[in-house]
């Protein structure tokens, strides 16, 4: 009989996550928040439903910089009630402006990599910012439960 902590790469039973299993999506971390973004970055797992979704994003930002229309679509992620909406729209903004921590950046840190599906995206991203002379910005926000006037919150 296999054990899961022989399956996984960090025994359950013993190593905890830095945010204890939620991601919480905070706009000026402190230090602490910091550091358990980065192990958060550090332990992303970009594959499945999460990979398909940040290459659609990138792609369909890129395509609409491309038509040089002006007109960018955004974003919106739905899903059941754990299901990792907060955990992808913290990675992918993170991601997107590849934020610093004190000498590495959020695009080398998981441990994983990133796929090679996506790669090039992030590369195109940052050709498009630096010919457009701009810096990468991400607006990524939760609506609370229960709002019954999404359009007035939005």
């Amino acid at each position: 009989m296999t054990l899961l902590r022989e399956i996984f790469d960090r025994d359950p039973g013993t190593g905890r996550l830095a945010n204890n299993g939620q991601a919480r999506i905070i706009q000026t971390p402190d230090k602490e928040q910091q550091l358990v973004l980065k192990h958060e970055i550090e332990d992303f797992v970009c594959e499945g439903a999460f990979e398909d979704s940040i290459e659609r994003i990138l792609q369909e930002f890129l395509t609409a910089h491309a038509s040089g229309s002006g007109q960018q679509k955004a974003a919106w992620i739905s899903g059941f009630f754990g299901s990792g909406k907060s955990h992808l729209l913290k990675m992918l903004a993170h991601l997107w402006v590849n934020t610093d921590f004190q000498g590495s950046r959020a695009r080398d840190l998981p441990r994983r990599g990133l796929p090679a599906s996506i790669k090039p995206h992030f590369t195109e991203l940052d050709k498009v910012l630096k010919q457009t002379k701009t810096t990468a910005m991400a607006a990524a926000g939760t609506l609370l439960g229960g709002n019954e006037h999404v359009r007035r919150t939005v």
